[in-house]
């Protein structure tokens, strides 16, 4: 419900902030193939920055200004709190999961939806070991679902990660780096691109990679 922009803004702002750098900058207008492309970057444990629509409006980062990951690494938290985070490394992540599978892989009932990643849950104790990278000390995580009619990109990167990995789940962490709010505008995310650790970014179906 927060603020967002139009393509020819963030063309205008890309051109300028990253052209300048000589990355690499694919615009896809066949968004799908985009969003296979990025799940098996992140299958292949790369880390996404993920700046798409509106701005998220409250204490969590909801799929539009975030970091995605791999939660089946466990190093990958250490990778994103040292590398790009920059913060103490007990801190922890939390999972996106399409919501028809929650009562799959959480200890919650079926029709169980957390759109806001304001409730703390169980994971079953089959899954623990299969998502080491949002899973707390005492088997709990903070996990949002998602749905195809409310989040359709999320969605369709979710389920394109499920078909190459078995799981409909994802890393996702607020795109910012430690002591600095979330990202905002494309100029927010193209300067903590820079600053970071992150090998790739997306802007509303632009892809920068260093």
């Amino acid at each position: 419900i927060g603020t967002s922009y139009k393509d020819e803004y963030i063309k205008s702002i890309i051109e300028k902030e990253v052209k300048l750098k000589k990355f690499d900058i694919k615009c896809y207008n066949n968004k799908n193939k985009l969003y296979t492309y990025l799940a098996n970057l992140i299958f292949q444990n790369k880390i996404v920055g993920f700046f798409n629509g509106k701005m998220e409006f409250g204490d969590r980062a909801l799929g539009n200004r975030s970091i995605l990951a791999d939660p089946r690494k466990a190093k990958i938290k250490d990778e994103i709190n040292s590398a790009i985070k920059y913060r103490e490394s007990f801190r922890p992540f939390a999972p996106i999961v399409i919501e028809e599978y929650a009562s799959k892989f959480f200890d919650v009932d079926n029709g169980f939806t957390n759109q806001y990643m304001e409730k703390v849950v169980k994971v079953r104790d089959r899954f623990k070991h299969k998502v080491p990278a949002v899973v707390h000390f005492d088997g709990s995580c903070r996990v949002q679902t998602i749905n195809k009619k409310r989040e359709p990109i999320l969605y369709k990167i979710l389920l394109e990660f499920e078909k190459i990995s078995g799981l409909p789940i994802l890393l996702n962490t607020s795109f910012n780096l430690n002591g600095e709010p979330i990202v905002l505008s494309p100029e927010d995310a193209i300067s903590t691109f820079y600053k970071s650790g992150l090998g790739q970014i997306v802007i509303e179906g632009h892809l920068i990679q260093k």
